[in-house]
């Protein structure tokens, strides 16, 4: 009896890498999709606890991009957020105090509006600009999903784009009052538009956008050129 339920048990027992594999429950598998779609873990070494998720070896390269997103991204976001904050502070509303000379001023000011004073949407203009950064972030976040790597410049101006755009949309949503703006530059009475830090890395992040993008247009013009008879 012993000899027949040992020969049964051993028979029944499944492998080592089927009997993993059997009791990869539910839970397991959409751990490992969760950690594939936000880490890209690499799982190249034996034992890697990534491995028995089944994520596969593309984590380097994903890394190498959230390196460069996250970290510039979040520093625009808490800069921005600080800025206004600390100004809010120490300037009453319309209050001026120079920094550099006329030329470069701090000047406390709330913008309901879009960027440079562009009125959108009437009385609802809240709610419309609010949408309109909603819908801009997440094409940003498919501009960023489709940006390979080695497009540098490109994840750049992205991370700075949808830095800006967060933290005005969190002032918007803090306060009916709009947008906190208190950078003033300008000689005399000939004023630029009064913006702030968020305003900076929106600009800057287009202008590396656009270079990005027109690079990659004369690159496939060149690779076109070269392929053609």
């Amino acid at each position: 009896m012993e000899s027949q339920s040992s020969e049964r048990g051993a028979a029944g027992a499944p492998s080592g890498g089927a009997g993993t594999r059997g009791t990869r429950g539910p839970l397991v598998r959409v751990l490992g999709t969760w950690w594939r779609a936000c880490y890209g873990v690499r799982a190249a070494r034996a034992g890697d606890p990534a491995d028995a998720l089944g994520v596969p070896r593309i984590g380097r390269r994903m890394r190498a991009k959230a390196l460069w997103f996250w970290p510039l991204a979040l520093a625009l976001l808490v800069t921005d957020c600080a800025t206004k904050r600390a100004v809010e502070h120490r300037l009453t509303l319309g209050e001026t105090k120079p920094v550099v000379g006329d030329v470069v001023r701090l000047t406390l000011s709330y913008n309901k509006n879009a960027a440079m004073g562009v009125e959108v949407g009437g009385d609802s203009r809240r709610t419309v600009l609010s949408v309109l950064t909603f819908a801009a972030l997440l094409v940003l976040g498919v501009l960023y999903h489709r940006t390979r790597p080695s497009e540098r410049l490109r994840v750049i101006g992205v991370a700075l784009v949808a830095g800006g755009a967060l933290g005005n949309l969190l002032d918007r949503l803090r306060s009916s009052a709009g947008v906190v703006d208190f950078i003033d530059v300008g000689v005399a009475q000939v004023r630029f538009w009064t913006f702030n830090v968020a305003d900076m890395g929106i600009t800057i992040g287009a202008v590396l956008l656009l270079i990005a993008l027109g690079w990659k247009t004369h690159d496939r013009g060149l690779v076109r050129a070269h392929r053609s008879p």
